[in-house]
């Protein structure tokens, strides 16, 4: 099977979404150009649960380092 040649590829937004899907196909060596209107990247909101299945892709793409520095482990649910 011949190699298909790299994709071109411009993501609009710099979220959680807009960051994942610059890194998934940037990462088998595809280009990729990612847009964002803000002047600053901040924290926006009070924070994310990352699924068990969403943290085995960041840990298997060398994130867990750079997240277990923020990151903040519940001890108990409460439903109500």
């Amino acid at each position: 099977m011949p190699r298909r040649p790299p994709l071109n590829t411009i993501v609009v937004g710099g979220g959680i979404g807009g960051l994942t899907a610059t890194h998934a196909p940037a990462h088998p060596g595809h280009c990729v150009t990612l847009g964002e209107s803000a002047r600053e990247l901040g924290d926006i909101g009070a924070g994310i649960r990352v699924s068990p299945n969403a943290m085995r892709l960041l840990l298997r793409w060398g994130l867990g380092p750079a997240w277990s520095v923020n990151d903040v482990k519940p001890t108990t649910i409460v439903y109500q």
